[in-house]
């Protein structure tokens, strides 16, 4: 919580990776401005009981237990052997991971799956043929882990890296220590990614041009029949990227067209072309017009009441791409190729375990904007637009399937809030607490649910937690919230800055002397 400055990495492992990893540990967060500091403990340390403050004061604990350190002579030719080897390779890291749990509830842990590349003998016996049990052992991992905590696919590192470039032979027989300063490195920004996740450091809206992005060709002169998009032939990577942009959406990011055509044209392609993945539904703002790229990116910002550093802008243009980054640097523009765009794209740091109910409602809210601005427009004052609104808030316990999305709140919002971030495990610690007291917000109106949009915790007199999102602002939720929390007797606020929540902080003030 608010740990910008620094940070701290508890690491138990029955290999060497020092001081390589450090070193890549401390450089990938240099990029987010973080100072971490990498501490070592070893797995047979892990249970001893001197350690046990050790791990109770940890934040964060990385867990990366290698299968060949612990049986060496595993594979065996005897299946029935074999079998016995991986359950207790599973057992082990099943005890260790309910002990952590148990021992440092108040951590999040990052697990390194194990792998079978390092027993290389086995190929020779039994050509390509993987150990099953090593992936038995990830599934049930992976399946043990409770919210907050994260899994990193070692099989998927290497493969990405290819065998030769993730392991050092030299280094395993001189110091135990099997892999490469490359593998350590890619360990170590799957991490930092996992930091951006819990921190909710993320883009939030991806802005996407039509032609030869979403599709193939230009649709103003090809026409829709001759557009290149579908599972086949030259169609087939324009599909897969909107497979991919559509996985985006479903983890929350808000999508968005930027694209110099007919408006009518482009949302005709995405009701009738069979080959496309990308429907209306999915897009919360259209600027679909003739008008400079740059004035229509400004305006998605302030039709969606985003920043512009919180946007990624994807074209296939090199002017446009260039324009973009000249005049609007706060966005990242990005250049639509095939080969690199996936990797660009990886300024989206989202978790896979994304509350898809609420982004699917938050793309709801977005897309009937419209239709609550039309009717601001009819009403003689803001009082009658809210009474017209018809809105419903509801104010109740939090339940641990709620954190996710209250843990987001505290880390996304920079407007209406105190300012402090709670990641899961923290708020999970919370909600346990009988003498804490954790809410979730829901509001609706006649137009669309607009979801769980606000947090509230407290405990006696002070609040530690008050998160408003943005898109419920201005509708009197924040005045009911603060009221809530003044018939439960608060009467005092803890306050962290953000670049925008000064104003609130004023707000707050003033309702503090009002119950003087």
């Amino acid at each position: 919580m608010n740990k910008q400055a620094g940070s701290a990495l508890l690491v138990i492992s029955n290999i060497t990776l020092e001081p390589f990893f450090g070193e890549a540990c401390r450089k990938a967060f240099a990029e987010d401005g973080v100072n971490i500091e990498i501490r070592h403990l070893s797995y047979e340390e892990a249970f001893e009981e001197k350690q046990r403050e050790r791990l109770s004061a940890s934040d964060r604990i990385a867990v990366w237990l290698s299968a060949e350190a612990l049986y060496p002579d595993w594979p065996y030719s005897d299946s029935q052997e074999d079998k016995r080897i991986a359950a207790d390779f599973e057992q082990r890291s099943l005890i260790l991971y309910r002990f952590l749990k148990k021992t440092a509830s108040a951590a999040s842990i990052l697990w390194v799956g194990g792998e079978d590349y390092a027993f290389r003998r086995c190929y020779a016996l039994y050509g390509a043929e993987p150990l099953a049990g090593i992936d038995r052992v990830n599934r049930s991992l992976l399946s043990s882990l409770e919210e907050g905590d994260a899994f990193v696919d070692l099989k998927a590192v290497i493969a990405r890296l290819g065998f030769d470039r993730a392991f050092d032979e030299k280094g395993k027989y001189r110091w135990n220590a099997p892999y490469s300063r490359v593998l350590l490195s890619d360990v170590a920004e799957e991490w930092r990614k996992r930091r951006r996740i819990e921190n909710g450091i993320s883009k939030k809206c991806l802005v996407l041009d039509c032609d030869n992005v979403l599709w193939g060709g230009i649709l103003s002169e090809d026409g829709l029949e001759n557009l290149k998009v579908g599972p086949d032939g030259l169609g087939r990577p324009y599909r897969e990227f909107q497979r991919f942009v559509l996985a985006l959406q479903e983890s929350g990011v808000i999508l968005a067209l930027c694209s110099k055509n007919d408006e009518a044209d482009v949302r005709n392609v995405l009701k009738t072309h069979d080959g496309m993945l990308l429907k209306e539904e999915h897009i919360a703002c259209f600027c679909v017009n003739w008008e400079k790229k740059t004035d229509n990116l400004k305006r998605i910002a302030e039709t969606l009441n985003i920043s512009l550093e919180s946007m990624v802008f994807v074209d296939d243009d090199e002017f446009e791409v260039q324009a973009a980054r000249s005049i609007l640097p706060e966005v990242t523009a990005v250049r639509f190729e095939r080969e690199t765009v996936y990797q660009a794209l990886s300024c989206f740091s989202l978790s896979r375990r994304a509350d898809r109910k609420n982004a699917a409602l938050r793309n709801q809210t977005y897309q009937t904007d419209s239709l609550r601005k039309k009717l601001e427009s009819e009403c003689v004052s803001h009082e009658e637009f809210l009474r017209a609104l018809e809105m419903k808030l509801e104010i109740r316990q939090a339940a641990l399937s709620d954190l996710a999305r209250l843990s987001e709140l505290t880390q996304r919002t920079n407007r209406c809030t105190n300012g402090m971030r709670f990641t899961v495990p923290e708020l999970k610690q919370r909600l346990l607490d009988s003498e804490y007291q954790l809410y979730a917000v829901r509001l609706s109106d006649r137009f669309s649910d607009l979801g769980l949009v606000g947090a509230l915790g407290f405990k006696g007199e002070e609040a530690d937690l008050f998160s408003l999102s943005c898109r419920a602002m201005g509708r009197g939720a924040e005045e009911k919230m603060a009221g809530f929390l003044k018939t439960r007797g608060v009467r005092r606020f803890a306050f962290a800055p953000t670049p925008k929540n000064e104003e609130w902080k004023k707000t707050m003030q003033k309702f503090l002397q009002d119950l003087v």
